[in-house]
């Protein structure tokens, strides 16, 4: 999972790289049209942007052996550890600034994550069919509220609330994902479980990359991570009743004062200027 993280950093500069070497004002992935459907075919030539596309994939691969054997509110956290290297490319490379309150907040987020892996165990997936619905409904909830609430945002705030549903729909995919290895699974859910682990890993790539185009790589990586760690660290205690432990707990808790400290003092500033 370290090389998961160090995969995942380089892939996410790539993204970001390729991104800034296309026109911006001809392509928006939150848009269906004949010129941004132009406009991707164009991307897919940037070897750049493909690298990181490649990137992306062999994380897949990994994480499907990480997912397969333990539970997904432990394999979920330890993939943060990209983090660390999202934001020292974006320090290094991307020569985005980046204070001290950040790492801190970025560190805590790090520590949390690897908190809840300690007592990692490999176990049976088991999926209760009754809490997933329910869960599942929630979750479609959430999205379209966010979707809807950025709609009428400024353009200020775009990367904020794209990022959380490009992470919404990750942590969605993530619990697709390890449902599909569920021991009491038939033919029929496996299929729509598939169709929903498809659907929703598209989407959030969509966002994803709809955020990287107008956001900063600092930002963006961090947020898409964080809600996509949540979402199936919730999900796995409701849906496959993973353990409920006290480090898991202390790790989420560390993950959230994170949070507090990376985002709270920036997003008050940031609609300040936008009111102005």
């Amino acid at each position: 999972m370290v090389g998961y993280a160090f995969f995942n950093g380089i892939g996410s500069l790539f993204f970001k790289i390729g991104l800034n070497k296309i026109d911006n004002t001809k392509i928006s992935f939150t848009k269906w049209s004949k010129e941004n459907f132009k406009a991707f075919l164009e991307l897919l030539k940037n070897p750049i942007w493909l690298l990181g596309f490649i990137f992306l994939l062999i994380d897949f691969i990994i994480y499907q052996f990480a997912l397969k054997k333990y539970e997904v509110s432990v394999v979920k956290p330890l993939v943060n550890l990209n983090l660390f290297f999202v934001v020292l490319f974006g320090l290094t490379i991307m020569k985005e600034k980046i204070n001290l309150k950040e790492w801190i907040g970025t560190a805590l987020i790090i520590i949390g994550a690897i908190i809840i892996t300690i007592n990692s165990e490999s176990s049976e997936t088991y999926l209760n069919l009754i809490n997933f619905w329910i869960f599942l409904s929630i979750m479609i909830i959430l999205i379209v509220f966010n979707m809807i609430i950025l709609t009428k945002l400024k353009n200020g705030n775009y990367e904020y609330f794209v990022s959380i549903s490009s992470g919404i729909l990750y942590g969605m995919g993530s619990i697709f994902n390890k449902g599909l290895y569920s021991s009491n699974l038939h033919q029929g859910y496996f299929t729509i479980l598939l169709i929903l682990f498809v659907l929703s890993y598209f989407l959030a790539f969509i966002y994803g990359q709809a955020a990287y185009l107008k956001g900063r790589m600092s930002i963006v990586s961090v947020l898409v991570n964080i809600f996509s760690i949540f979402i199936p660290f919730i999900g796995g205690i409701i849906i496959f009743e993973e353990s409920f432990q006290l480090l898991k707990i202390t790790g989420l808790v560390l993950i959230i004062v994170g949070i507090l400290l990376n985002y709270k003092k920036k997003i008050s500033i940031q609609r300040e200027i936008t009111n102005d």
